[in-house]
């Protein structure tokens, strides 16, 4: 078991996790927050003895259980299904897609239509009774798995159909479409509000200029689509009407930073969000930032 202790920031409703004994603080990849009978995170991280563990929390980040040891993970996500904590986890460095729909007891690898690749990001959500994810490749495809019971499809992102340099993708689902966000390393952040059919390139929204981004998280929240994204050595941005208007992340208890890794979800009437930097510390926000 991890404890982590909270260290309270200036903002009342925002916190810093800043970690025990057992795992290191510089090692954090991967970061994912989802809201069910409480608020749920999952994390994974290179620890003191060089192990790229994956660890859940249930209670709000009050205390972590290591779920699984055998590995390299770069990124990891998590939804509930109204019963059951769902995870999607990659590995580092031409590994494998790994699911989970008990919590991180037990593991299945992806390989229906998913071959090993040089992963970057992998996100699920659970709509219209499925489990749905996503996962993203670096010079590669965005791969996109709708429902249990039909294979991977890949998608070219934008309208030339190149291969690019994918860092984060992310999946939401609004009670009617599956919104998908990606972004590349030192290029745009893009949208989709039907799957993947369709791609709108949000870059000039946020920044006026391409950038080194480095996560994306998106969910459904108060009739509108949530959004956010963070720059690696830049702030961290947040979206709360689909992409219309970004509000950068300063003066509120963050600042600029090595940010890693970022997720949102909506729970109890409210935008929660979390993020890491590497190294530091795992922040939280539970009134929308």
């Amino acid at each position: 078991m991890i404890i982590l202790k909270m260290n309270k920031l200036r903002h009342k409703k925002k916190y810093a996790l800043s970690v025990g004994s057992k795992l290191d603080t510089s090692g954090w990849l991967s970061v994912s927050c989802c809201y069910g009978n409480t608020l749920n995170f999952a994390a994974c991280a290179n620890d003191t003895n060089s192990q790229y563990n994956i660890n859940v929390s249930t209670d709000g980040g009050s205390s972590w259980s290591t779920k699984q040891t055998i590995g390299q993970w770069k990124s990891v996500s998590c939804c509930y299904d109204g019963s059951n904590l769902n995870l999607i986890a990659c590995e580092l460095d031409g590994g494998d897609v790994y699911v989970s729909t008990d919590g991180g007891s037990n593991w299945e690898r992806q390989t229906i239509g998913l071959d090993m690749g040089y992963w970057s990001s992998v996100s699920c959500c659970y709509g219209n009774g499925n489990l749905n994810l996503i996962a993203c490749a670096s010079l590669d495809y965005v791969y996109v798995f709708k429902n249990r019971d039909t294979n991977w499809v890949r998608y070219f992102v934008n309208s030339t159909n190149e291969f690019q340099q994918w860092s984060s993708v992310s999946c939401c689902y609004d009670g009617t479409n599956l919104n998908l966000i990606a972004c590349c390393v030192e290029g745009r952040v893009y949208v989709s509000t039907n799957g993947g059919e369709n791609w709108e390139d949000q870059t000039e929204n946020i920044t006026n200029e391409q950038r080194d981004w480095s996560s994306v998280s998106c969910c459904y929240g108060n009739e509108n689509l949530n959004l956010i994204v963070c720059q690696y050595g830049g702030y961290v941005y947040v979206s709360t009407d689909g992409g219309a208007s970004w509000t950068p992340q300063t003066g509120n208890g963050i600042e600029t930073g090595s940010w890693s890794s970022v997720s949102c979800c909506y729970g109890n009437e409210k935008l929660n969000l979390i993020a890491c930097s590497e190294p530091g510390h795992v922040y939280v926000s539970t009134d929308g930032g």
